[in-house]
């Protein structure tokens, strides 16, 4: 019990079938001096297992597509809330899963020393929009901030290449809505290209997947031909 305490995280290691899982529990309610299941949650990672359904990410709905959060960060919040109690958080099959991938920019928050230290969530300014475009005067166009946002990336890693040769373009990418006019520009802004495309997330994911290779391969075709 010392030993969780002071370092936060510990990974119990044996054969199948040995009460990791069982031990782990009983562990936790010792700590906690009480039986409470809702203080400790477990889930089991695989190989499919992501950032999405662990922290947060775009889910299917009946609207087209939400922000949802996943199970460690509305336990995480759950606890905060209740920050006199100990909550205790148990993954089973830790080895299957691929960490990185799970954890993603939090993935350094694991250490007991960097408990408490604040960062920005890869989703948490992401938006969906359900109109890609705007109408001003019966005209249609994007919303200005996404545009100069990404144009924004693209300066400033066209200034770290310096005198050095090279070619730095942009795009942005949308979710096809139902309206009559689907995002679909190429702009120069300052000597840059930003391309604006628009993905149809309404089919199966091998058309989804061709959907990209040709908006990838197009982008650069006319990248290089600038």
């Amino acid at each position: 019990a010392g030993l969780i305490l002071n370092k936060k995280n510990v990974i119990l290691q044996g054969a199948p079938g040995v009460g990791k899982t069982f031990a782990a529990k009983r562990l936790a309610y010792s700590i906690m001096g009480v039986k409470d299941p809702n203080r400790v949650m477990m889930v089991q990672f695989h190989q499919s297992y992501s950032y999405e359904d662990f922290i947060m990410g775009f889910r299917p709905s009946e609207k087209g597509f939400e922000l949802k959060h996943g199970a460690f960060y509305n336990f995480c919040k759950k606890a905060e809330i209740d920050s006199d109690n100990e909550y205790f958080f148990i993954i089973d099959e830790i080895n299957r899963g691929n960490l990185s991938k799970i954890f993603g920019e939090l993935f350094m928050l694991i250490e007991s020393d960097k408990r408490g230290i604040e960062l920005q969530l890869l989703y948490s300014d992401a938006k969906y929009y359900t109109h890609t475009t705007q109408t001003q005067y019966d005209i249609h166009t994007l919303h200005s901030s996404n545009l100069y946002q990404i144009f924004t990336y693209v300066k400033n890693k066209d200034t770290e290449f310096g005198d050095k040769p090279h070619k730095v373009s942009g795009m942005l990418l949308y979710a096809a809505t139902d309206e009559v006019i689907q995002p679909d520009n190429i702009y120069h802004m300052s000597g840059n290209r930003i391309s604006v495309r628009t993905l149809d997330l309404n089919k199966d994911f091998t058309e989804i997947s061709d959907q990209l290779n040709a908006i990838v391969k197009e982008h650069f075709l006319k990248t290089n031909l600038d």
